[in-house]
């Protein structure tokens, strides 16, 4: 029986339904949206967003060279490595999710910026509980452990400077006492001896889910996948709340349940169209390794950090597996998109329509957000400010706000500069409020780290809003001061000759 989305809502947390599945992973959904990696590149190829290195690239240092050399290309393209030195039958995709409106359609959502946020919340409040299948083409190769895993997946230094390896996978995990899944996207070093470590962020949910393992003194069963449909990339990097199933959320984008497979050794499921699964186990004394320095999103080399160690117990993956290489600072990623819907979500239930729409920068995964909004003769002045520091509390690593209003195209860099220049007077608009938590990866709050010292930094407000009293000084009837200059909207391709046309505005 075919289910709709509110009826499968309430049903999310009841077990889930087992069936045998072979074959037919790999399509899409009605809404487009890719239901693993390999019809993810089907639909970048589509779009003419698809590029192919036929020659030979080192995945350590050349491979992430080749895409930030890509990343200068608009749109980037997706780009796949068809031969990886040292892996013979191993191929590679990097900056798949560098274009938001690609990454939209990858996942099936509105690929509008101002249209992505709905689309994404409505599927935020529609879950699917995950469909279990007995057999999956994830586990197509089977190798037993301890393995070492540098053997069957080519990890990569990320950037010059890096001696160590790393991949960037999915994590999944279940709490000790309640059995509920965590899904995250942490990097993977390989240690010395040829284990791996992950890195759990301990004030995050697998933080806490480890935190419970040790105090329990049991060992927490661990899942890390490569290679999975956008949706549950997606899942993974939006900061939802705790509690909230990822991988229900995930379903909920793709408009239908996300099918899940048992591990061969340990007790969790994963995405059955996972191109490689890694599995083992946290163990007591709960081991910490050797990671850093590797590329941060914020652009940065991070800091040396001791994660903690998995032992490796099983590796499966697909028959020609495609490696979907993660390198942080490399280009945009679709690693904001969650935080941005959610981030408007917060501001609207609190200031309702004064709040017109948010944009969190992608350039600095979330550091600095631009909010609009619409002030009037009942709430002119100063809700702004409140606004602002609202904003704060919903995400801890955000550094600065910028208020504008709503006549401002918050998705264009230039005009939010512009209001800046000609709307704020620093001396009144321009406020630095105390110290406060950010993220480690800031290197001007990371830096205090190594001393033993919070990780802090001063947070700013900068008002771009027209002062109320303002609006009202008239240059002459009908101008006042902030009156912007207008012209005929005219389409321009009535003014064109055909080649011109087709030149300029492309073809039809």
């Amino acid at each position: 029986m075919k289910l709709d989305r509110r009826q499968n809502a309430k049903r999310s947390k009841e077990p889930v339904r087992i069936v045998n599945r072979t074959k037919a992973i790999g399509s899409r959904t009605r809404s487009g949206a890719a239901t693993d990696l390999r019809a993810a590149l089907e639909i970048a190829d589509s779009l003419g967003e698809l590029l192919r290195i036929r020659r030979e690239v080192d995945p350590l240092i050349e491979l992430p060279g080749v895409l930030r050399a890509a990343a200068a290309l608009k749109p980037i393209p997706a780009v796949v490595f068809e031969y990886l030195r040292g892996y013979p039958g191993r191929a590679a995709v990097g900056n798949l999710f560098s274009e938001p409106k690609r990454s939209a359609l990858l996942c099936g959502l509105a690929d509008n910026e101002e249209m992505t946020k709905p689309s994404f919340l409505a599927a935020l409040d529609h879950p699917f509980a995950p469909l279990l299948v007995r057999s999956a083409p994830c586990q197509e190769n089977i190798v037993m452990g301890p393995v070492a895993v540098e053997q069957y997946i080519p990890p990569t230094h990320g950037a010059l400077k890096v001696q160590r390896k790393y991949y960037q996978m999915l994590v999944f995990l279940k709490h000790p006492k309640t059995g509920a899944m965590n899904l995250a996207l942490n990097r993977s070093c390989i240690q010395a001896d040829g284990r791996i470590s992950i890195n759990i962020q301990w004030e995050q949910h697998g933080g806490i889910f480890l935190k419970e393992a040790i105090e329990l003194g049991k060992p927490l069963p661990v899942a890390l996948c490569i290679g999975v449909s956008p949706a549950v990339y997606l899942a993974a990097v939006s900061k939802l709340p705790y509690g909230t199933s990822e991988i229900e959320f995930a379903g909920g984008i793709l408009g239908r349940p996300v099918e899940m497979v048992k591990c061969k050794t340990v007790n969790l499921e994963v995405p059955a169209a996972a191109e490689f699964v890694v599995e083992g186990e946290i163990r007591p004394p709960y081991a910490r390794g050797a990671d850093g320095p590797w590329p941060e999103y914020l652009g940065y080399l991070g800091m040396e950090i001791h994660p903690p160690i998995v032992d490796v117990t099983c590796l499966t993956h697909r028959n020609d597996p495609v490696e979907n290489m993660i390198i942080p600072g490399l280009s945009p990623h679709m690693l904001g998109m969650g935080s941005q819907a959610q981030f408007f979500r917060f501001l609207r239930s609190i200031f309702g329509e004064f709040i017109v729409d948010t944009h969190l920068l992608p350039r600095t995964n979330g550091h600095v957000a631009i909010v609009k909004v619409r002030k009037s003769e009942l709430h002119h002045e100063g809700l702004q400010m409140n606004a602002a520091l609202s904003a704060f509390a919903c995400l801890f690593y955000l550094d600065k706000v910028v208020m504008v209003d709503e006549d401002i195209n918050i998705y264009d860099l230039l005009e939010v500069e512009w209001a800046c220049a000609t709307r704020c007077d620093p001396a009144e608009q321009v406020h630095i409020l105390p110290k406060a938590k950010t993220n480690r990866v800031n290197p001007i709050a990371g830096i205090h780290e190594p001393e033993g010292e919070p990780i802090t930094k001063a947070k700013l407000v900068v008002d771009a809003t027209i002062p109320w009293k303002m609006r009202g000084a008239k240059k002459a009837e009908g101008i006042n001061f902030f009156t912007r200059s207008e012209w005929p909207k005219l389409d321009l391709a009535d003014y064109l000759a055909a080649e011109d046309r087709a030149l300029f505005l492309g073809r039809k």
